[in-house]
């Protein structure tokens, strides 16, 4: 009689800690640079390529756009010297993106600002900790 196998993926009977130190492991410290990794993010290259022809050029750079904007929105939101100089470079680049067209994207600025203001408050249901107001930028921010 064969013996069945002790794959963490096959067992069944595997709990949920199991599973949760094996999706770390993979996922978190090794960051992907195992076979899994590779397999998954070929998939999903392979994946998003042939979606291009069906989306055209306008899907794929939302796409693109989304894959950029999602991270620099949550730095801005809870890494907020990045969110400052983010906002001033983008307060530099603004007039130029509103010389071509005729969308409000001054508001922009405003919701960068609501943003990182959220992520204080987002911070502080998480941690209840109140030293981070004693830096000058968080004071920036708050006026």
């Amino acid at each position: 009689m064969t013996q069945p196998l002790n794959h963490p993926i096959m067992d069944i009977s595997a709990s949920k800690s199991s599973l949760k130190k094996w999706f770390s492991k993979h996922f978190f410290a090794q960051k992907l640079n195992n076979p899994m990794g590779y397999l998954l993010l070929t998939t999903l290259g392979l994946a998003l390529g042939s979606l291009v022809p069906y989306i055209g050029i306008g899907g794929t750079s939302l796409i693109l756009a989304g894959v950029i904007a999602l991270p620099l929105v949550l730095a801005c939101m809870f890494f907020h010297q990045f969110g400052v100089a983010f906002t001033l470079i983008i307060a530099f680049l603004i007039q130029l993106v509103g010389k071509y067209t005729e969308a409000p994207v001054g508001t922009s600025l405003d919701a960068l600002l609501v943003l990182m203001i959220f992520g204080i408050l987002i911070g502080q249901v998480i941690k209840k900790d109140w030293s981070f107001a004693k830096d000058p930028i968080s004071t920036l921010l708050l006026l």
